[in-house]
């Protein structure tokens, strides 16, 4: 850091750093910093000597400098792209909550960010993240019903049949048994009268 020839280079280097530290990104403009972070500026501008913080506009005029930057930082300080394994080791971790527990969405966002965060992989968009879960969950569903689907024997899945139809019906299609993020307790508890709950299994 202390080898940026510039003020407005060492204190560009300088917030990416604390950004990538504690929020697990890079910003692209620094001159965006939201006004509740301006404290985060102040007290870099401090520790550098900088008095006059308007400087940060120069650092984002040129953007070679930002990309320099961005590679000197990853490679200094052992941060990675969300790619493969990373990718692969986040995925198998979200299928292992999603199948063993009934957690919203944003608890498994919160978890993957964090995790992220500790394991130096620098945050993709929030996009790529909300549909991973979402993939994740509806995978998580799908082999939930298919594993009940194939507990009852044909006396019982007969017994079945009226259930199937009354939810198929278009004013119950709102049911709790096809509301995302309840499908576990539902369909247990559609299965328990015929008793062919205690033989699924919640982990493999």
């Amino acid at each position: 850091m202390t080898q940026r020839r510039s003020e407005h280079n060492r204190f560009g280097v300088a917030l990416q750093l604390g950004c990538v530290r504690f929020l697990g990104t890079l910003l692209i403009d620094l001159c965006q910093v939201p006004t509740n972070a301006q404290w985060f500026v102040a007290i870099v501008a401090r520790q550098l000597n900088i008095t006059n913080i308007d400087i940060l506009s120069d650092y984002s005029q040129r953007e070679t400098t930002r990309r320099e930057h961005t590679a000197l930082i990853r490679n200094q300080y052992g941060y990675r792209e969300f790619v493969w394994p990373w990718s692969f080791r986040l995925s198998r971790l979200l299928s292992s909550r999603s199948w063993i527990s009934n957690e919203r969405p944003s608890l498994l966002y919160d978890l993957a960010t964090g995790w992220l965060v500790q394991h130096k992989i620098l945050l993709p968009g929030a996009s790529t993240l909300t549909r991973l879960i979402s993939q994740i969950r509806e995978r998580a569903e799908s082999r939930l019903w298919q594993q009940l689907s194939s507990l009852p024997n044909l006396e019982q899945q007969a017994r079945l049949d009226p259930y199937y139809k009354f939810l198929k019906q278009p004013e119950h299609h709102t049911s709790t048994a096809f509301v995302r993020g309840r499908s576990m307790s539902a369909a247990l508890h559609l299965m328990r009268p015929l008793n062919v709950t205690k033989h699924f299994k919640p982990m493999e």
